[in-house]
């Protein structure tokens, strides 16, 4: 198997999170927060657009199985 990783963000990630795991060929997605000056901020911090995080996935996915291209369509 060849496990890649891509990140999206910017969104809001409960939308988007759905939509990537019932691809064939993705492995997992796990939500998080990037960017931002705030360490550790919570959901609430980061949705108030205070803290300059972007809530985040990370998708792992088998490069044999689905492109990288395909999950930016």
């Amino acid at each position: 198997m060849s496990n890649k990783f891509a990140y999206f963000a910017g969104g809001c990630f409960w939308c988007i999170t759905p939509l990537f795991k019932i691809q064939d060929g993705v492995i997992d997605v796990r939500s998080g927060y990037s960017g931002g000056d705030e360490p550790n901020p919570s959901y609430e911090e980061v949705k108030s657009q205070k803290t300059g995080h972007r809530e985040t996935i990370k998708i792992e996915y088998d490069e044999t199985k689905i492109l990288y291209e395909f999950l930016l369509r």
